[in-house]
């Protein structure tokens, strides 16, 4: 999904702005994107948007699976990489 979405937005916008990390591009759409489907299916008063919001359960989106716990904060999936040799390479203790 995060390789479709890239792909899709170069070839929209043909560039990434270099102080912004392409993770926070998918995020921020996926973000906007839940809370107009959030609105759409929940309401748009703060309650219901906040109920809908922490019954999200492994939604798939432009950045990765999305599961929302009982304090409404995300649950998701990372990889924690390290640059070496110029290179970014999955850390391992």
């Amino acid at each position: 999904a995060a390789k479709t979405f890239f792909d899709t937005y170069l070839a929209r916008f043909h560039t990434i702005d270099a102080n912004t990390p392409p993770v926070y591009v998918a995020s921020g759409y996926d973000a906007a994107k839940i809370l107009f489907e959030t609105i759409g299916k929940c309401g748009d008063t703060a309650d219901q948007v906040k109920t809908c919001l922490y019954q999200i359960k492994g939604r798939v989106g432009a950045s990765g699976s999305l599961t929302m716990d009982s304090n409404g904060d995300a649950v998701k999936e990372y990889v924690l990489k390290v640059i070496k040799n110029g290179k970014a390479e999955v850390y391992t203790q």
